[in-house]
Parts: structure tokens; C-alpha cells; sequence
């Protein structure tokens, strides 16, 4: 009598030996062909699959990363950035403003984490180009009861069915520009940003240069002060003078020594905050060239229609529109995706009566109930919103180019009469110079002068510092470079 095969006092291991060499119609049907099919599958895929390498947060990774580079490697790693806006770096022995610029846009730890952020972009448009995998259902099952007719040997059922979404094919394209324009979005912002970052650290380094002549005219004032201070109180203990000039001279120096504390206090300051933009120590060795002359006699403004229909050529804008234009995709999808979803299948199976069929299955989601309302919906609000911000953006930087051009012909009809008031202080100051030595004319009249001269000297570098943070800021309203020296 043939013995019955019964799959059902089957352990794992005899199923893996009958799968090997048992010719059974069960285990060639049931096991083997989807044995095959699944092997074949994984053997194409897994060379493609992604290895995981850690990337652990601990000390030596963390000092590594933060160590600060050598300004030969700076120089270096400098033909890194393209940005049109930003320019080169000279690296001559000692640093200008602009070379500071372009250091800070290669350092800025904002840039960095921007720069990286553009990789998660990257990668999110070649998500948007991968369709979904297929899906392949796979099923056994035996015989529990029943009657099986003309079978000697009863084996368990199978069948197998692989599935695609169709509706993916549709959504690609759409996918794909949101994702693309996204990206170029993000390039766009970046560089953007990069001009901003460089823009604030020429600034704040222009700033560092001349608060530090500032504070050396300071230094002058108070030391005058001093030198005046101790002429009144030795008038006023001979009783040549009252108590109230003698307040009065220790009034003044006490408010010399005050500015020169700000002023200390406000030039560290400025070097912490261009060393922070960097991401640089404090005590890194950093060499500014101090002795910069910031022209302003030469100073040519483009005009100012020109520099109106520049706007829309910033880089800012322009990643704009780029992000407006994947938003636009967006809607699209969402749009599309309210059609009623297809999955196509084409199922095999096989019986107990060894009859095998194949076929074409269509599963249909109808969209009775969502109908994908609610995304539609916040599309369009966000196109909406992003549309009514770039009208806003333009309208606002029109406004700041004319408040800026206002401000900078201000100040510079100031410093022109500054700057006469200045030279008739140093005619003045050369009369006492040449008096002191006959001795017609009392020394306080000369320490007076000289403060004056001064204090002259300081409102003209302060004019200088508030035209060039005008200049600089009608950069980055028109989006264009201004030609003055900096």
C-alpha cells in the first residue's frame, strides 16, 4: 500500500531536505517554482541595497570636526565656492574685508547645515523618480476535508500574484518637476544666503576696522583730558581758578575715560561676532589689514531705475519662483491624485484537480468619500500665500532702495560739510601749534582744539560707517554689487 504524503507532519527541516531532492508533484509545485521566483527576485536587488556606516557623535569625531582649519587650507578649499556674488579671495599677507566674506561664507556653520539640507533635496528628487515596487502575493493551502476523486497522492493548492499601482505611472511626472524645482529652489536660496553671510562679516569686519580708529582717537581725547585735568587742578589748588572748572574739567574726563570703556567694550565685541560667523576661536590668529581707505569722493551710484529692475534678478526671488513653481506641481498632484486608484494584478493559481489558471485582476478605489479635498485645499492656500509673499517681497524692496539712495545723499552732503568743518579745525589747530611755541596763546585754548579736532575726526568715521552700511544694504535690496572701495 502506497503510503499517503501528509504535509501537515511535515517539520521545517524535511520541507528543506524534499525541497533539495523529493520529486513530489506537492513540493515542486508549492515550494520550488516560488523557491525560485523569490531567489531570483532577491539575487537582482540586493546589490543595489544601501550598506549602513555608522557616523558616531563622540569625542574624537566631535574634535575632529571642530578643529579650526589653517589659513593654507582656507586658501585651499577657497575654489570650492562659486558664487558669483561673492568673488575670490586675495590671501595676501594681511586679510581685507572682502577676504573675510568669502572666508565666513566657507566656514558659516549656517551655510554648512544649508549645504546639507540641500542633500535631503537631492535625495527627495530621486525618491520622486522611483515608482513603487511591485507586489507579489504568494499563497498554499491543503486539503482539511473532503473527498479528492482520481488523486493518489492529494497536494495542498498554491497560487501566486504579482500587483502594480498604475496611478504611480500618472503621479511620476508631476513627482518629479515638484522635487526638481524644489531642489532648484534650494540651490538658489543658498547662494542667496551665502551673499547675505558674506555681506554681514564685510560689514562687521569694516565695523571691527573703524571702531578700532575710533577708539584710538578716544584714547587721544582722554589722554588730553588728563593732561587738562591735572593743568586745572594745579591752577585750582594755587586758588587761580573756582571749584566749578575744576568739575567741570573732571566732568569731561571722566566722560573721555567712559567712551574710551565703550569703546573697548564695542570693538571686542565686533571681533566676537565676526570670529562666531566664521566658527572660529577666539584666540585664532585672524590678520586684518587695518589700514584701509574707504573712499567716498568716488563714490558713483548706479541709477536707480536700474537698480529697480535688478529686483527681480535677485537670487532670492528667483528661488521664488522656483518654489513656487514646485508648489504649482504639488497642487497638480494632489489634483490628480483624487481619480479613483487602480492596482492591476495577474494572479496563477493551482487545485487540488490539478487545474491551473492565470489571469488579469483590477482593483479600483472609488473616490466617493475623499476625494483628496483636504490636500487640495492647503495647496492651494500655499500657492495663494507664497504668491501674495513674492508681490509683498518686490513691493518692499522697491520702497528700501529709495528710503537707501535717500540716506546715502544725506549723508554724503553731510560729510561734506564735516569734512570742511574739519579742515578749518586743522588750520585752526596748526595756528595754535605755531602760537604754543611763543607762548601767545593760553594751552588750555589748544587742548580744547585738539579735542574738538578729534571729535571732528570720530563724526566723520561714524558718517563713513553709516553710509557703508547703506551701501551695503542697497546691495541686498537691488541684489546687485555696488562698485565703491570696501
Amino acid at each position: 500500500m502506497q503510503k499517503i504524503f501528509n504535509p501537515a507532519k511535515l517539520k521545517y527541516s524535511d520541507i528543506i531536505i524534499r525541497v533539495i531532492g523529493d520529486k513530489s508533484l506537492f513540493m515542486k509545485r508549492a515550494l520550488i517554482v516560488p523557491v525560485n521566483v523569490i531567489s531570483l527576485i532577491l539575487l537582482l536587488i540586493l546589490p543595489g541595497c544601501a550598506i549602513y556606516r555608522p557616523l558616531p557623535l563622540n569625542k574624537k569625531t566631535i574634535a575632529k570636526a571642530s578643529a579650526p582649519p589653517a589659513l593654507k587650507e582656507i586658501e585651499k578649499n577657497s575654489k570650492v565656492i562659486k558664487n558669483p556674488l561673492v568673488g575670490k579671495v586675495s590671501f595676501k599677507k594681511k586679510l581685507t574685508p572682502s577676504d573675510v566674506a568669502l572666508i565666513a561664507v566657507m566656514l558659516n556653520p549656517a551655510l554648512k547645515i544649508e549645504r546639507d539640507s540641500i542633500g535631503i533635496s537631492k535625495a527627495g528628487l530621486i525618491q520622486a523618480g522611483l515608482l513603487p515596487n511591485p507586489v507579489l502575493g504568494f499563497y498554499f493551502a491543503k486539503p482539511v476535508s473532503g473527498n479528492i476523486s482520481g488523486a493518489n497522492e492529494p497536494y495542498t493548492a498554491y497560487g501566486f500574484s504579482p500587483a502594480f499601482n498604475i496611478n504611480s505611472l500618472f503621479l511620476r511626472g508631476t513627482k518629479i518637476k515638484a522635487a526638481k524645482f524644489n531642489l532648484k529652489a534650494k540651490e538658489m536660496l543658498l547662494l542667496w544666503n551665502e551673499w547675505q553671510i558674506a555681506q554681514s562679516a564685510k560689514l562687521g569686519t569694516i565695523n571691527f576696522i573703524l571702531l578700532s580708529r575710533e577708539l584710538k582717537l578716544y584714547e587721544d581725547i582722554e589722554n588730553i583730558s588728563k593732561k587738562r585735568y591735572k593743568l586745572i587742578n594745579k591752577s585750582y589748588k594755587a586758588r587761580l581758578i573756582g571749584a566749578s572748572e575744576k568739575s567741570t574739567a573732571e566732568i569731561r574726563l571722566f566722560n573721555a575715560m567712559s567712551d574710551v570703556i565703550s569703546l573697548k567694550k564695542a570693538v571686542s565685541n565686533e571681533k566676537i561676532q565676526i570670529y562666531k560667523m566664521l566658527n572660529l576661536p577666539y584666540g585664532y590668529k585672524l590678520p586684518l589689514e587695518k589700514n584701509i581707505s574707504f573712499k567716498i569722493k568716488t563714490l558713483i551710484l548706479p541709477a536707480k531705475k536700474r537698480l529697480i529692475s535688478n529686483i527681480e534678478k535677485r537670487l532670492d526671488l528667483i528661488a521664488f519662483r522656483f518654489a513656487y513653481e514646485s508648489r504649482e506641481q504639488s497642487l497638480r498632484e494632489a489634483i490628480l491624485a483624487q481619480f479613483p486608484s487602480i492596482d492591476v494584478s495577474f494572479p496563477f493559481a493551482s487545485d487540488t484537480s490539478n487545474v491551473q489558471t492565470f489571469g488579469v485582476g483590477v482593483s479600483i478605489n472609488f473616490p466617493v468619500f475623499n476625494r483628496n479635498q483636504g490636500k487640495i485645499s492647503a495647496e492651494k492656500a500655499s500657492r495663494k500665500m507664497m504668491f501674495d509673499g513674492y508681490i509683498n517681497r518686490i513691493i518692499k524692496s522697491k520702497l528700501d532702495i529709495n528710503r537707501e539712495l535717500s540716506n546715502i545723499n544725506l549723508i554724503l552732503a553731510q560729510y561734506k560739510i564735516e569734512e570742511n568743518n574739519l579742515s578749518e579745525l586743522y588750520s585752526i589747530n596748526a595756528f595754535y601749534n605755531a602760537a604754543l611755541k611763543d607762548k601767545n596763546v593760553p594751552i588750555f585754548k589748544i587742548y580744547s582744539n585738539n579735542i574738538s579736532f578729534l571729535k571732528e575726526e570720530i563724526n566723520l568715521i561714524n558718517l563713513k560707517l553709516n553710509l557703508l552700511y547703506n551701501l551695503i544694504a542697497l546691495e541686498i535690496s537691488s541684489g546687485k554689487n555696488i562698485n565703491y572701495n570696501k
